[in-house]
C-alpha cells in the first residue's frame, strides 16, 4: 500500500513538474551513467553521480521559479479582479442597509407618531370637515332612499309579497339596508387600495358587481318616478302619451334620481370608506402592521449585516491570499528565493537511483536457471554494491534536504 500510494504522488507530481518543461528522464540516465564509472570499483563513491544530479535539480528549480513568477502574477491578477468584484457587491450592500436602515427609521417614526395620537383630541381637523361631510351626505342618501323608495320600491315589494301593511315599517328598514348595503364599498375598497395582486382583481369585480346592482335598483327607481310623473301628467289632461319605460331615458325625474341616488351613494361610499380608513380609527391594527413591517426589515437588516461580514471576510482572504503571493512574487524576482520542491527533489534523486540500480542489475543479471557459484556470486556482488549505494545515497539525502530546507 504505500510503495502505491508513493508512486501515486510521485506520478501526479511528475505530470505537475512535466507542466514546467522539466525532462526527468536525463535523472536517470545521470544515475545509470554515474554506475559505469563507480559502481563495480566503489559503490559510495556515488555521491559524486548525487551532486551532479543535485545541479541539475537547481537549474531546474530556477526554470520552474520562473515559470512560477509566471503563474503568481497571473494568479495575483485574478484575486485582484476577485477582491474588485467583492468590492462592488459590499458596496451594493451597504447601499442597500443604508435604504433599509431609513425606511426601519419611517416605519418606527411612524408606528411613534400612531401611538402619540390620543384619537378625537388629536389634531384632526381634516378627519373633523370629512366627518361632517360625511354625515350631511349620509342625512342625504338616507332621506333619498326612504322617500323614493316610500314611492317605488317598496310598494312593488309589498304588492308582490302581499303584505302592505308592512308599508310603513320597510320604508323605514330600507334606507338602512342600503346604507349597510354600501358599506361593502368599504371593504371591498380596503383591500384594492393594499395592492395584493393576486386578490385584488376579485375585489375589483366585487366592487363593480356591489355598482351594478346599486345602479340598477336606482334606474328602477328612476324609472318608476318618471311614470308616476308621466301618469299624473296624462291624467291632468296636459300630455296625451301613454307611458312607455323609454321615455325615461328623457326624463328629468329619471336623472335627477340617478344622481341623487346613484351618483351621491358612490360618494358616500367613497367618503365612509376614507373615513373608516383613517389610522386613529384603526390604531391597533395600524401598529400591528407596522410592528410586522418593523419586524421583517429588522430580519432583513441582519441578513445584509451578515452578508456585509461574510464579503468583507472573503476580501480580507483574499488580501491575504494576494499579500502571501506578492511576497512570494517579489522574492522569487530579487532572486533571494528559488523555489526548492523537496517532493520534487526525492522524487528525481529516486529516478537517479532507478538508473544506477539498473545499470548494476543488468551488469551482474544472470539467467534465472542459472544456479552456479559464479551466479550466486553474482547476485550478492550486485546487492552488496547496491545496498552500500543505497545507504551513502540516503545520507547525502538527508544532509542535502536540511541544506535546503536552510535556503528555503
Amino acid at each position: 500500500m504505500e510503495n502505491q500510494y508513493t508512486n501515486s504522488v510521485i506520478s501526479k507530481e511528475l505530470q505537475t513538474e512535466n507542466e514546467y518543461g522539466i525532462n526527468i528522464q536525463r535523472y536517470y540516465n545521470k544515475g545509470f551513467t554515474c554506475a559505469t564509472g563507480s559502481a563495480l570499483t566503489n559503490p559510495e563513491s556515488i555521491t559524486n553521480g548525487l551532486d551532479e544530479a543535485f545541479g541539475l535539480f537547481r537549474q531546474d528549480s530556477v526554470e520552474i521559479t520562473r515559470k512560477r513568477v509566471q503563474k503568481f502574477e497571473a494568479d495575483i491578477a485574478i484575486l485582484n479582479r476577485q477582491k474588485a468584484a467583492k468590492e462592488t457587491e459590499l458596496k451594493n450592500y451597504e447601499s442597500n442597509l443604508g435604504a433599509k436602515e431609513r425606511q426601519k427609521e419611517e416605519f418606527i417614526k411612524e408606528k411613534d407618531g400612531l401611538e402619540k395620537k390620543s384619537g378625537i383630541t388629536s389634531s384632526l381637523a381634516p378627519l373633523i370637515v370629512l366627518g361632517v361631510s360625511l354625515s350631511l351626505l349620509t342625512l342625504l342618501v338616507f332621506s333619498f332612499y326612504y322617500y323614493v323608495g316610500r314611492a317605488t320600491l317598496i310598494p312593488m315589494i309589498s304588492g308582490s309579497l302581499g303584505i302592505m301593511q308592512s308599508v310603513e315599517l320597510l320604508s323605514v328598514l330600507f334606507p338602512f339596508l342600503a346604507l349597510a348595503y354600501g358599506v361593502l364599498i368599504h371593504l371591498f375598497l380596503k383591500p384594492i387600495k393594499q395592492n395584493k395582486s393576486w386578490t385584488r382583481f376579485g375585489y375589483i369585480i366585487a366592487l363593480i358587481g356591489v355598482l351594478a346592482v346599486a345602479f340598477w335598483l336606482d334606474a328602477v327607481m328612476g324609472i318608476e318616478m318618471s311614470k308616476q310623473a308621466h301618469i299624473k301628467a296624462f291624467n291632468l289632461g296636459q300630455i296625451t302619451t301613454a307611458w312607455q319605460n323609454a321615455m325615461a331615458w328623457s326624463d328629468n325625474h329619471f336623472y335627477i334620481v340617478l344622481i341623487l341616488g346613484f351618483v351621491s351613494y358612490l360618494i358616500w361610499g367613497i367618503m365612509l370608506s376614507n373615513f373608516l380608513s383613517h389610522p386613529n380609527f384603526n390604531k391597533p391594527e395600524e401598529i400591528k402592521k407596522l410592528d410586522k413591517k418593523i419586524f421583517n426589515i429588522t430580519e432583513e437588516i441582519e441578513n445584509i449585516k451578515s452578508d456585509i461580514n461574510n464579503v468583507k471576510n472573503d476580501i480580507a482572504n483574499i488580501q491575504k491570499d494576494i499579500t502571501d503571493k506578492e511576497k512570494d512574487l517579489n522574492n522569487y524576482k530579487s532572486g533571494s528565493s528559488v523555489y526548492y520542491n523537496i517532493t520534487f527533489f526525492n522524487m528525481i534523486i529516486g529516478k537517479f537511483m532507478d538508473g544506477y540500480k539498473s545499470y548494476v542489475t543488468g551488469y551482474y543479471r544472470r539467467d534465472e536457471d542459472d544456479l552456479s557459484e559464479d551466479a550466486n556470486a553474482a547476485r550478492i556482488k550486485a546487492k552488496d554494491i547496491i545496498d552500500k549505494a543505497t545507504k551513502k545515497q540516503e545520507e547525502w539525502t538527508n544532509l542535502t534536504i536540511a541544506r535546503l530546507q536552510q535556503e528555503r
